[in-house]
């Protein structure tokens, strides 16, 4: 027997059966750190995490309900504003200005976490230290999960994971450009 960090006794056997039932879930987990130096202060930096439109590439997030800029803030994830399908729903859950965003990301058709995000700065020297947190999982169609095999959902997981976690470094990037280019015009 084993005892996990909770405390739960298990023997070997039901820790594997436990460990194939998680894999069996036809789900994609997106688990992401990402960071940039922005060579401007903190102020400079805070009103992009703010309005994340202005830079993410991808779902925009459209204001449903809630102060704006405030915790408890809900928005629809769209594909444009003229789109009346939400592909998630995304909650504000901690705002420390010039310090921290954090979301929660649910699924659309019950409201189930998906996942959450940090975005987190951290000043020093004039520059802003930015880093992006992510954990969330995204569903596969259980009928396309079924058909493959395990090599193919392992590299499908590889995939996924490299795709967005590029797509989230080139984001970063371009916010940097973007932030540092309009400081310097200033």
């Amino acid at each position: 027997m084993k005892t996990s960090a909770l405390g739960t006794a298990h023997s070997s056997s039901a820790s594997m059966h436990d460990c194939h039932q998680i894999i069996e879930r036809n789900v994609l987990n997106l688990i992401g750190h990402n960071s940039v130096w922005i060579n401007c202060p903190v102020e400079e930096v805070w009103p992009y995490i703010m309005s994340p439109n202005s830079w993410k590439h991808g779902l925009k997030l459209y204001h449903r309900a809630g102060n704006k800029n405030e915790a408890g803030e809900i928005f629809a994830a769209l594909l444009s504003a003229e789109d009346d399908l939400p592909k998630l729903y995304v909650e504000t859950v901690e705002v420390v200005p010039n310090s921290t965003r954090s979301i929660k990301i649910y699924c659309p058709e019950d409201w189930s976490l998906s996942g959450h995000s940090s975005w987190m700065l951290y000043e020093k020297d004039g520059g802003t230290l930015l880093e992006y947190h992510v954990y969330s999982e995204h569903g596969v169609v259980k009928s396309e999960w079924d058909q493959m095999n395990q090599h193919q959902k392992i590299e499908m997981q590889r995939q996924f994971s490299e795709e967005n976690n590029r797509r989230f470094r080139d984001e970063l990037a371009g916010l940097k450009s973007v932030i540092e280019h309009n400081y310097q015009q200033s």
